[in-house]
Parts: structure tokens; sequence; C-alpha cells
């Protein structure tokens, strides 16, 4: 997986050529569930076994032309390169798959993954990296607060005027 600079020049670029030819992107933001738990139990040497596992399991089950990296602590980030909400969906289900699939002796006990997913309208829509890894951190967040170990979609917000869209 990429570190978090290199995912965040190739997701500027990939922003930018979204925001060129009209396509959309989905970011997706992961975090392992329950991992401090997981480390206190096991020790961080098992930690660092399913942060491995978990990042071998993505690289596993992203297209060649998606990017992931690690963000930080147990968490992941993937772009979805000209991909809407239900293609995003759809491969972040596979992931959680894969992650559930792995168990000893990969890793000490069988582990699950939660996922907020932000999408980018193309030139339908303006924003920055911050802004989208910023609004996948929030759908984050439902996730685990819904019950962990599931996608969460952000909610589609309603322009409340005609300059928050730009071509509709």
């Amino acid at each position: 997986l990429l570190n978090r600079a290199a995912f965040e020049d190739r997701a500027q670029a990939e922003l930018a050529r979204a925001g060129r030819t009209g396509r959309s992107l989905a970011l997706s933001m992961l975090d392992l569930d329950h991992f401090k738990s997981f480390n206190d139990r096991f020790g961080h040497p098992a930690g660092d076994a399913a942060l491995t596992a978990v990042a071998g399991a993505v690289a596993r089950t992203i297209r060649g032309l998606d990017a992931a990296g690690r963000y930080g602590g147990e968490e992941f980030i993937v772009l979805f390169v000209e991909a809407d909400a239900e293609a995003a969906t759809h491969a972040l289900e596979r992931i959680r798959a894969a992650v559930a699939a792995l168990g000893p002796p990969r890793v000490a006990q069988g582990i699950s993954v939660s996922a907020g997913v932000a999408v980018h309208q193309g030139l339908f829509e303006e924003t920055s990296l911050d802004s989208l890894v910023a609004r996948a951190d929030m759908a984050l967040y439902a996730a685990k607060k819904a019950g962990r170990n599931r996608v969460v979609v952000e909610p589609v917000p309603e322009p409340t005027t005609p300059a928050d869209v730009r071509y509709r």
C-alpha cells in the first residue's frame, strides 16, 4: 500500500482528473474494529501482524487503477477511481469479506473493519481532498455508531444555493 504522502499525491491527481472529465470517484476510510482491545489482549506484535494482513487483503481486493494506503494507527484509506457510491460499496464489501476471512495463523483471532464512504461527483461538485477525507471520516463514525463491521455511505447533500453546484 502507499504511504500517506504518496496516497495524497495520487488522490490529488485523481481529484483534478475527475474535475476535468466529470467522472465520479469515491474515497473511503476503513478502521479495524476494536483494535485497541486486540492489541491489549494479544500484544503489539500480533497487532502489527493484523495490520499487515489487512493491508494485504486490501491490496489484493482493489482494482489496479484504485489506490490504497495506511492513513494512521489502524486506519486505512482507499480511493476508488471512476466509481460511484454503489461501486464503492460493492468493493468495500469485498474488502470486508477478505478481512473477515483472515484468521489464525495470520492473525491471532478474527477481525473486522468498518468503512465510511464519500463520493465526489466530478464536474457536478467542487471539493478538496481534505473535505473528502473529512466526509468519509464522518461516514466511518456513523458506521461505528451503527454497530461496526459495516459500510456507510455519506448522505448526498442537497444543494441550498446555485453556488453549491457547478453544473446541474
